[in-house]
């Protein structure tokens, strides 16, 4: 069994505080990077007639609904390799997808509308929403055909009983905390090749490897070093 090692460094934290948008073409900068980092396209260029994505640290849940009225969607698991040498990332992903069920994203779609999620305004806008540097931050975008919308909600569960920051939490507790989904993320956990990781969140996990594991590593980054060669 490998132990883990969790640390914090200043790795960053990105999404908090963007700002709404209705430009089609309008992304930002770090979120485009994101989405080639994990070679998921961009919503605004999306043809499905709706198609939300909710992104978490590790996570991206996803519906969309088609033309013919058919849902489909996914939960992507991923984290990015992080050298332990000098806590540098590496170009190297985990990913792994699973496939949602249609009645299940059909009760997404329908979650979405009943919380107002999609009138529902950036953290940015809400009175009373008190920005934490540190913590877990939420992203939602929401396309159509003919519109797109970003934004941000930074640690929504410290933010009291203020009811838009409620509506955030129920939304997250049927998506990235859903009993199916943790069962995934912790399939996802034990089998993660790195020594060293991060899901995007800030943190770097490290496993402490046994001899053999640390030497079957160091095989494996001398092979990859020769090969950038």
């Amino acid at each position: 069994m490998f132990l883990l090692l969790l640390c914090r460094l200043p790795l960053p934290v990105q999404g908090q505080g963007w700002l709404v948008s209705a430009d089609t073409t309008h992304v930002p900068d770090w979120l485009r990077t994101r989405q080639q980092l994990l070679s998921l396209p961009q919503l605004p260029i999306a043809t499905h007639v709706a198609h939300f994505r909710l992104s978490a640290p590790g996570q991206v849940v996803e519906g969309w609904r088609t033309s013919d009225g058919s849902y489909s969607g996914q939960v992507l698991n991923w984290v990015q390799e992080v050298n332990p040498k000098n806590d540098a990332l590496t170009n190297r992903i985990h990913r792994v997808l699973w496939a949602l069920d249609s009645a299940t994203v059909r009760g997404l779609f329908d979650s979405l509308q009943q919380l107002h999620l999609r009138a529902l305004p950036d953290e940015t806008a809400i009175v009373g929403w008190k920005p934490i540097l540190d913590g877990i931050s939420y992203t939602l975008e929401y396309a159509t055909t003919t519109t797109y919308a970003v934004k941000s909600y930074g640690n929504p569960a410290s933010q009291g009983t203020l009811p838009e920051a409620q509506r955030v939490l129920s939304f997250v507790a049927q998506t990235v905390e859903a009993e199916a989904t943790l069962a995934q993320r912790r399939a996802f956990e034990a089998r993660i090749p790195y020594q060293c990781y991060t899901d995007g969140g800030g943190t770097i996990t490290c496993r402490i490897l046994t001899a053999a594991d640390q030497r079957k590593y160091k095989r494996e980054q001398n092979g990859i070093s020769r090969h950038r060669k």
